[in-house]
């Protein structure tokens, strides 16, 4: 064994140092991959409008982070800098640049985004609808979260 990889006793794999760019969120490129499967991504283009000038955001580039970066564990716009940051998970996904959460709450507060956010909600709904096998939904209209912890729960 070298000095620079550890080999282990009961798994078959070794530990080494790398010049690969990797990422800690590798399964959220898998969510994004569904959601271009699924049509979701060009649904954010065909509804939202695009940018006035070639070097503009698209709709989709700033969607789709804040997307994966709240299915991911964040919480605040602010921590979409994590993602900035996470170059293997921007190659992974394509993302050519990641707005900064100053931009993304601007965009977000642009009311007639509203309608094409229910357009693009709307096909979602039907295209979840009619790949499931089931046939009874429950819409639980009013669900709240309430984060706690252990002790005070």
């Amino acid at each position: 064994m070298n000095s620079d990889s550890i080999g282990q006793e009961t798994l078959p794999f070794k530990l080494g140092v790398t010049s690969e760019i990797i990422t800690s969120r590798s399964g959220l490129a898998v969510f994004h991959e569904a959601a271009l499967a699924s049509g979701v991504v060009a649904q954010f283009r065909k509804h939202l409008p695009t940018p006035c000038s070639i070097r503009g955001i698209r709709p989709d580039e700033y969607v789709m982070p804040m997307v994966l970066m709240l299915t991911g564990g964040g919480q605040t716009l602010d921590d979409i800098r994590e993602f900035e940051r996470d170059t293997g998970l921007r190659r992974l996904c394509g993302f050519r640049r990641i707005p900064g959460a100053d931009a993304i709450g601007i965009w977000l507060k642009a009311a007639y985004r509203i309608v094409g956010m229910r357009q693009v909600n709307e096909y979602l709904c039907r295209e979840i609808f009619a790949r499931s096998k089931t046939q009874e939904f429950t819409l639980d209209f009013d669900a709240t979260l309430i984060g706690t912890e252990m002790r005070t729960a």
